[in-house]
């Protein structure tokens, strides 16, 4: 996905490296990693160095409005509801879906970025989507 905004290509605009380790302090640890099967405590836990990789990933990705595809794919998994229950039928299962740690923690940066707040909505609402960020995104810096 591709916008482009001359607004953007100022040098002040930058993601530091603060506003990563916050971002990164809120990841939850203990996930299943997405089909990347990069984890969140690889990220967390990394080092200096991941975190100055990371910056410079973010700054790359917001300093040309581009939001790789894969940041928008989910390995989606069935889990059973009951492990008592008849598992041959469909109704039996609820899916989780497994996204990759870096484009969660890219969304993260993007909303303190932006200095937004999270909107607060129930668990089964999925709506903190990167591809609703980079939509709101391109709304806000028209």
């Amino acid at each position: 996905m591709l916008i482009r905004n001359a607004e953007y290509d100022d040098a002040s605009s930058k993601v530091d490296i603060g506003l990563c380790q916050r971002s990164l302090k809120k990841m939850k640890l203990n996930k299943s990693p997405g089909f990347d099967n990069i984890s969140a405590e690889r990220l967390i836990y990394g080092g200096p160095m991941t975190h100055v990789h990371l910056c410079l990933l973010f700054n790359t990705l917001l300093q040309h409005c581009y939001v790789p595809k894969d940041f928008g794919f989910s390995l989606i998994v069935p889990l059973p509801k009951d492990k008592h229950g008849d598992t041959t039928k469909f109704d039996m299962y609820r899916g989780i879906s497994l996204s990759p740690a870096v484009a969660k923690l890219f969304e993260y940066v993007f909303w303190n970025y932006m200095n937004i707040s999270l909107p607060q909505v129930p668990c089964n609402v999925a709506s903190k989507n990167i591809l609703d960020a980079v939509m709101l995104f391109s709304l806000l810096r028209k």
